[in-house]
């Protein structure tokens, strides 16, 4: 699910294709709550993308309720699972294998960026960020479940509640704010919760929960 490596790897595809080449779905099967509390924002039938989107249960379930849905990630045996539980819930996602700064999508072309645990390098962050922007329509919304930067104490505590080991990886509503500069937020929350997402997402976290909108002009 995350773009970025969870462990320290010198190949984060190849660790993700690791993870994903098992035949149970590693975060599971169910959607985010927070991504299915919040779809209703964003209008039916609409074209929706999800950057770093692993084995398909958000993009799913997106597109079982009507969106066109389109999705990326690095990992090839992602997409395999991602194609294959779309198969079983009799839909269909465009996915491709990728990383983000390799897709061709163009200007203002969705009307939804869905972000869930996608966390990126620190390196290139920002700079992915304001590309997702480039891909929003005005007036399109970012929807966005990730760890806070406080989630690496739960992390040090319980490896088994996952997320990135590296806290540079980890957010803030400040970061994030700074980072969508071309949008506001609508709500933000941070708050610690237990997850039980599969087999990576067991136990306490630190999560932020964001719905942004890309301005007008």
């Amino acid at each position: 699910m995350q773009m970025g490596n969870e462990k320290t790897s010198p190949n984060p595809a190849q660790m993700w294709d690791d993870r994903y080449s098992a035949v149970e779905y590693a975060y599971g099967l169910e959607a985010s709550h927070h991504l299915q509390n919040s779809l209703h924002l964003v209008p039916d039938g609409s074209k929706i993308l999800f950057p770093a989107e692993g084995e398909g249960r958000n993009a799913v379930f997106a597109a079982s309720k009507g969106y066109d849905v389109y999705a990326f990630d690095m990992s090839k045996e992602g997409k395999k699972k991602a194609l294959e539980l779309a198969r079983k819930h009799s839909t269909q996602i465009h996915y491709e294998v990728g990383i983000a700064q390799e897709m061709q999508y163009p200007e203002n072309h969705f009307d939804a960026i869905v972000l869930i645990y996608a966390h990126f390098p620190p390196n290139v962050r920002q700079q992915i960020h304001r590309l997702f922007q480039t891909w929003l329509k005005p007036g399109g919304h970012i929807i966005l479940e990730a760890f806070h930067k406080d989630h690496i104490e739960y992390n040090t505590k319980n490896p088994g509640v996952g997320g990135p080991r590296n806290v540079d990886m980890l957010f803030t509503k400040e970061l994030l704010e700074s980072d969508f500069n071309d949008c506001t937020t609508n709500s933000f929350n941070k708050e610690v919760i237990t997850i039980s997402e599969g087999l990576y997402h067991q136990g306490e976290a630190s999560l932020v929960r964001m719905v942004a909108r890309k301005n007008q002009s």
